[in-house]
């Protein structure tokens, strides 16, 4: 149990040693891609509710 937290702390130490910070056009793609997708994914759901709510209220006319 102790060595596997040793070796997952070193993995850890390596991970940081190569991470860099990413630049502002960086962040700012990575923001307008998730403002997209956050979009995409409300406008799905507000027409899903939508078109609910109008087959809700239908009636069948025979």
């Amino acid at each position: 149990m102790l060595k596997k937290l040793k070796d997952f702390l070193i993995q850890c130490k390596k991970t940081l040693k190569i991470a860099k910070k990413p630049t502002g056009e960086e962040i700012y793609r990575i923001s307008r891609v998730c403002l997209l997708g956050l979009a995409l994914l409300g406008s799905i759901g507000m027409l899903t509710k939508f078109s609910a709510s109008l087959f809700q209220n239908m009636t069948l006319i025979i």
